[in-house]
């Protein structure tokens, strides 16, 4: 496939991604109520969707978004998509902590404090368990500042 055409597709699935989303915070996330804070910032225009088209994803790939995030005060909840991430939901958890644990140790005195992020960063897998018995799963049901939500 040529670059144009890679380009081409990479585009449209971010489209796809991003409708699909939509469309599941829509009928599912609000219509059920399942965040207490998911109806406001929608509503008002303080969440941020992107959409990372790789295969593969590193914790270091995230972080620039959550520079983004932190940048815009405005923004209340970051949902950051991988459509071509193909895991197992305990595979994401551990991905999730490991992107926060390399947002805690790029900041200012990570080394003497615990962590202190300006995000709950919360793994949402379509193969998670229905219940929350690891802290990942856990703190999905909790809320610090603000919020970056993978979603495979």
């Amino acid at each position: 496939m040529g670059t144009r055409a890679a380009s081409d597709a990479d585009d449209a699935l971010r489209a796809e991604a991003l409708r699909l989303n939509t469309r599941y915070v829509n009928e599912v996330v609000l219509a059920w109520d399942l965040c207490p804070w998911a109806s406001k910032a929608f509503a008002s225009g303080q969440v941020r969707q992107r959409v990372h088209v790789a295969e593969a994803v590193e914790p270091e790939d995230v972080l620039p978004f959550l520079d983004e995030l932190e940048a815009a005060p405005e923004v209340a909840i970051g949902l950051l998509i991988f459509p071509r991430l193909v895991t197992r939901a305990p595979a994401f958890d551990a991905f999730a902590e490991r992107v926060r644990r390399a947002d805690h140790a790029r900041r200012p005195g990570a080394a003497m404090s615990p962590p202190a992020p300006s995000f709950l960063v919360a793994a949402f897998h379509p193969g998670a368990p229905e219940t929350f018995t690891t802290p990942p799963q856990s703190k999905a049901g909790c809320r610090w500042y603000r919020t970056l939500m993978g979603w495979v």
